[in-house]
């Protein structure tokens, strides 16, 4: 713990009440301290409360808890501070007090319940002394605030499960078997005291609570219990003798009336039987099956207890014919043990019966009976203010009749009629008239406590009645009450609700069971209903409506609002919209491991997408909308955004990286395409602090992962792979190309400010590329060398014999497949990664640019190794090349020779890499239809070549209409590639020809459009050589008349 300025307030509080009272800091502990409670009282409620902006609940309970447990370090005197302890070290700033003051502090405060769970902290004697010093000083001068405490303690330790007993700050871990000796210890010591506690109480509400608490924690202990682990040691040894005596008791405390004759007989014959008893029969001594005997007391001490209930403290003494209601609510309280009891004797063994149990068992059927005849019959969990409540109303006469007529006349206390009968479902739900009453009082059901009360009915009725033929029409009416009135709720309060009903009762609650058939058609009917989303009232309801169909079938409703998000473009927008108006559906999970109801619904979803269709673009629309921070819906005025729907780490360790890391996987569920999407969406950089979840050992695996796809994509087809078309595989290495562009980034931020600190996980990943071809260190050899700055771009060899490549930098490779005269194409090969690598190999190549034959030498390898890189490249890889190559002509060293009998006159040099490119990209197809490269190149290949090829021009030209050259230079180059174009038609096969004839009508298209501003000489002699050219075209149907029809507009205005 640090000094935070809560710790500070209190401390200058202790330094204050020292300069009001005589008493310095350092005498606190001394019992004449004259320091008091109530000068440190207003502090402690300040910082609880909040010193600066009001605390929530689960924030004061934060402080009560941490601030007893401080308290309670200096009574101890720092006895229990230990270097990994809460409370270290902020025990030595604060002064040490003594018992009085703590326990004066606790009880003005209400800390009863806190003080248990630090007394759980402590070893078992000093919780055991504590609790007797705080029982012995409640007994000096009792009141009001003490009876309090001790209910509190009570409940505390009576009604609490070992596990949330332990710390708020330990809750998770295992229980050891010091806590649970410690448990024991106080649970003792605390009957020990209850006979001189009790009499501090009223017959008021309070001493009701604890009388309760005791009869309550009795029934936990004995359902635990078999009957023969029933020990009698430790008990009363003339319980047998006083039970019988007050049963005779009760029998003449009975009206007279002819109903009662028979409790009264049963009651005589019980007192007969249990007089004949002999004491030394219910004493006998019980061994257990391996012959030791049981040295358990603690069942033997709450039987004792229950004995004392019923012969001591007035429990059956002051019932009379007047039958007032405090005595009707001890027996109530009472009958929370009978059906234990009762249960427990059942099925014991009559060898092994105890006088003792079964007189017990006896009793209590009396008491049932009893019970039963007052119609005050309470369920085993009840709680105590449920039973002072029910006493106050059976008081106040109020039944259904009474309660209907003010419901139906919003008489005075029509709203306590009403939670009265919402309390008593389990009486009155076979009575017509209360589902009724609830039909017909909608608008007195809209509240949030009231709503979760009639789910709780609902769940109540579905496990205690599964088989009461009357329990399904009810549900299902019930159903129709709860849907009601949670709609008219405000929209927060609808979330809230939502949320509670999945956390305590799942998402089944009223989709299964008898509510499981029209479920389906419920939702599908609520979505086709859902048309006004306007930020008005009208759209208010129809999201109220909404979020109505989602407490029903929370799961097929998410279901099919990413569906509708997904078939219905357009969609993804309005269905973001309505998840954020309901969050705690899209956040809520099954369990604290599990993923988010959304991230499995979409995972879910992501399985039954087809690559490359509407549908697939529809759900990565969606995905992105529900990444996003967003402002609550329908609160314009909100200053804050929320947080997203979907966390993207949740969403990328489910749906996106198992499908990358398992890409060859048998269970490919989401497809390797759709997972590059996703995960390009997860890590776009949306500015601030959006790519934090990624950590760093999540990077380096994901950089690995894009090596393997780049090196098994490094060629875009096999030789007889029909199952992997080139489309299909171009596609992985383009999204491949682009998710590491993003991914780099993130590193490069991510490690520049330590990069020494991940030297290992770099190793690592260098270690496991070197498996992989060479160029895949390329690719991330800035994130290598930003860890490892001695780190050399490694390259084959060959690429040093015609490429000034420095060794300090650079590392030849000899262990790769590229030979002598394949230098060009490991060149080619380096410009595929980027667009820097592209710039910095064509600076490095040397050819001596004044010998001609080197020239043609070199441009002729050029040809050769882009017609070997570029079939295999992807669009991105493709440019790169293609800006090394026009780098390389504007250097002088790449000279493509004008083909003989062009129609170019007066070309300017700013048009010549444009023309340059066009002649050497028509060289390499035409290369590719040689008999040379047949063996390889395929209709497929074609296919994707000539669609770079396309684009490539069609770039060209764009870059020739946007140049200040003249509109002559224009037309003539134009025409050029018009030329350029018809010899690569020439050639290729029929399956890229529309391709091409596409192009060149563009082209003719262009030049007609020069011709109007060109000179008209110019015109008409460009026109008749691109004449020439078409007439060699052999091209089947219409298509060369539609190019002469083209052709005979340049020139003409």
């Amino acid at each position: 713990m640090v000094y935070t300025q809560e710790i500070a307030v209190l401390h200058s509080a202790f330094v204050l009440a020292e300069q009001q009272s005589p008493t310095p800091l350092h005498d606190l502990d001394k019992p004449n301290a004259k320091v008091t409670a109530s000068q440190l009282h207003c502090t402690l409620q300040e910082i609880v409360s909040g010193l600066e902006t009001a605390h929530k609940q689960f924030q004061q309970e934060h402080w009560s808890y941490k601030l007893t447990a401080i308290l309670l370090e200096k009574v101890l005197d720092g006895q229990q501070a230990k270097q990994d302890s809460y409370f270290y070290p902020v025990c030595s700033i604060l002064p040490t007090i003594c018992k009085v003051l703590f326990f004066e502090l606790i009880k003005a405060l209400e800390w009863g319940k806190w003080f248990v769970q630090c007394l759980g902290q402590v070893p078992s004697s000093v919780a055991f002394s504590l609790l007797k010093d705080l029982f012995t000083h409640v007994h000096l001068d009792p009141d009001d605030s003490d009876q309090s405490l001790l209910t509190s303690i009570c409940q505390s330790l009576l009604n609490q499960s070992p596990s949330t007993q332990q710390c708020l700050h330990q809750s998770g871990e295992s229980i050891s078997n010091e806590k649970k000796q410690t448990e024991a210890v106080l649970v003792t010591a605390f009957f020990q005291e209850l006979d001189s506690l009790i009499p501090l109480f009223d017959k008021g509400e309070q001493r009701l609570k604890l009388t309760s608490s005791c009869l309550l924690y009795i029934c936990g202990k004995l359902q635990k219990q078999k009957p023969t682990e029933l020990r009698l040691r430790a008990c009363d040894a003339n319980i047998t003798h006083q039970i019988p005596s007050k049963c005779e008791q009760l029998r003449t405390m009975f009206p007279r009336d002819s109903q009662f004759l028979t409790d009264r007989k049963i009651l005589k014959k019980l007192t007969s039987r249990i007089d004949k008893m002999r004491t030394t029969e219910s004493l006998t001594d019980h061994v257990d099956s391996d012959g030791e005997t049981s040295t358990e007391t603690c069942v033997s001490l709450v039987v004792e207890f229950l004995h004392k209930v019923l012969t001591k403290h007035c429990w059956l003494d002051n019932v009379d014919s007047g039958i007032s209601g405090q005595e009707l609510a001890q027996v109530a309280i009472t009958q929370s043990t009978v059906d234990c009891l009762v249960s427990i004797c059942e099925r014991e063994e009559e060898d092994s019966t105890t006088r003792l149990y079964s007189s017990i068992r006896e009793v209590c059927h009396i008491l049932q009976l009893c019970v039963g005849r007052w119609k005050k019959s309470m369920p085993t969990s009840v709680s105590m203010e449920t039973v002072a409540k029910a006493t106050r109303v059976e008081k106040d006469g109020i039944h259904i009749q009474t309660a209907l007529q003010k419901m139906k006349d919003k008489l005075d206390g029509y709203e306590d009629c009403h939670d009265w009968m919402l309390n008593n479902s389990e009486e009155l739900y076979k009575d017509p008239r209360w589902i009724d009453a609830l039909e017909r009082n909608i608008d007195v059901l809209t509240s949030s406590r009231i709503v979760l009360s009639v789910a709780g009915i609902i769940s109540t009725l579905r496990v205690r009645h599964p088989q009461d033929s009357a329990v399904p029409q009810v549900l299902r009416r019930l159903r129709k009450v709860l849907t009601a009135a949670y709609i008219q709720l405000p929209l927060t309060s609808q979330d809230a609700v939502l949320h509670q009903v999945l956390t305590v009762y799942g998402p089944g609650l009223l989709c299964s069971g008898p509510f499981r058939e029209g479920v389906e058609d419920d939702v599908i009917t609520g979505f086709n209903r859902m048309v006004l989303l306007g930020e008005g009232q009208e759209g208010v309801e129809v999201f109220s409506t909404m979020c109505g169909v989602a407490l029903q079938a929370p799961l097929l409703f998410l279901k099919t609002a990413v569906n509708q998000a997904v078939n219905n473009t357009g969609q993804a927008g309005v269905m973001s919209k309505l998840l954020q108006v309901i969050p705690s559906l899209c956040t809520w999970r099954p369990d604290p491991d599990s993923a988010s109801l959304l991230c499995t619904t979409l995972h879910d979803a992501a399985g039954d997408l087809r690559p490359n269709t509407r549908e697939e673009n529809n759900f990565i629309t969606f995905v992105e909308n529900l990444l996003q921070p967003y402002k609550p819906p329908f609160d314009p005025t909100c200053p804050f955004l929320s947080t997203p729907l979907l966390p993207a780490q949740d969403f990328a360790s489910l749906a996106v990286f198992p499908y990358i890391y398992q890409h060859y996987g048998q269970d490919q569920r989401v497809p390797l395409t759709t997972a590059l999407k996703l995960l390009q969406v997860v890590l776009q950089d949306q500015g601030g602090d959006n790519n934090g979840w990624l950590q760093p050992q999540q990077v380096f695996p994901i950089m690995l992962c894009l090596c393997q796809l780049l090196d098994d994509t490094s060629a875009l087809w096999e030789d007889d792979d029909d199952d992997h078309p080139i489309s299909r595989t171009a596609q992985i290495r383009t999204l491949t190309l682009t998710t590491m562009e993003k991914i780099q980034h993130i590193s490069l931020e991510m490690l520049s400010s330590e990069p020494s600190k991940y030297e290992k996980q770099i190793t690592w990943l260098h270690t496991k590329l070197k498996l992989l071809d060479w160029t895949s260190r390329l690719y991330v050899f800035p994130v290598l060398q930003l860890v490892l700055p001695q780190m050399k771009k490694e390259v084959p060899d060959v690429l040093f014999t015609f490429c000034d490549l420095p060794e300090t930098t650079w590392r030849p490779l000899s262990d790769t497949l590229y030979g002598p005269g394949t230098g060009l194409v490991a060149m080619l090969e380096c410009c595929r990664v980027s667009a820097e690598m592209a710039q910095y190999m064509t600076k490095a190549v040397t050819v001596d640019v004044e010998d001609a034959s080197q020239l043609v030498l070199f441009q002729k390898g050029v040809t050769v190794a882009l017609t070997q890189v570029l079939p295999q490249c992807v669009w991105r890889e493709w440019n790169h090349v293609i800006q090394a190559v026009q780098q390389l002509m504007r250097e002088g060293l790449l000279v493509v020779p004008v083909e003989q009998g062009g129609h170019c006159q007066d070309l300017k040099d700013a048009l010549q890499v444009e023309l340059s490119t066009s002649q050497q990209l028509a060289e390499v197809l035409q290369l590719m239809a040689s008999p040379w490269a047949e063996s390889w190149v395929s209709p497929s290949v074609w296919v994707h070549v000539v669609k770079n090829y396309v684009s490539t021009i069609q770039e060209l030209q764009q870059s020739v209409s946007q140049s200040d050259s003249l509109p002559e230079a224009q037309l003539s180059v134009i025409g050029q590639f018009f030329c350029h174009c018809c010899s690569v038609m020439t050639v290729a096969p029929g399956e890229v020809c529309q391709q091409l004839f596409v192009l060149a009508l563009d082209m003719l298209t262009m030049c007609q459009s020069l011709s109007t501003s060109a000179n008209e000489e110019v015109a008409l002699r460009q026109r008749e050589g691109l004449r020439k050219e078409i007439e060699q075209l052999e091209l089947h149907g219409g298509l060369k008349r539609t190019l002469q029809l083209k052709l005979d507009g340049i020139g003409q205005l």
